[in-house]
């Protein structure tokens, strides 16, 4: 598995936020519309009304959503699954760590404790993908 392959869930997880966002921004836009259109004019062009669109594209970043949730579940299992594969314990937790909790390689040093450093579990992990994808 390459270091691109590795680094999707967090990608996927970035995109994630990225729709929750939008529908936050769509939810928040659809409660300040003003109350319901009482003079009994059409409500538009298309017959649509405003609540109605902003009702509609939330629901379909909702399922949106739901397909990104349910794509990040299969990225945690593929991993699972590479990272299971690792013969060394120590670099597994890096791996897990780093992959699929999404740590920093600071964070990932500091959970392993002993004396290693960023830069030394970083160099455990990339020498290992090099090793592992000739």
């Amino acid at each position: 598995m390459t270091l691109k392959e590795l680094s999707q869930l967090y990608w996927l997880k970035k995109e994630l936020k990225h729709c929750e966002r939008r529908l936050a921004e769509k939810k928040a836009k659809m409660r300040s519309l003003s109350s319901p259109d009482l003079s009994g004019l059409p409500p538009g062009s298309d017959g649509v009304s405003s609540m109605q669109r902003y009702i509609e594209c939330i629901q379909e970043i909702e399922q949106e959503i739901e397909r990104r949730k349910s794509r990040i579940e299969q990225e945690i299992l593929k991993l699972e699954q590479y990272i299971s594969t690792i013969d060394d314990s120590a670099l597994r937790q890096i791996f897990i760590l780093r992959f699929i909790e999404l740590k920093s390689w600071v964070s990932v040093a500091y959970h392993l404790g002993g004396n290693n450093t960023s830069d030394s579990v970083r160099k455990q992990c990339y020498r290992y993908i090099n090793r592992h994808n000739k």
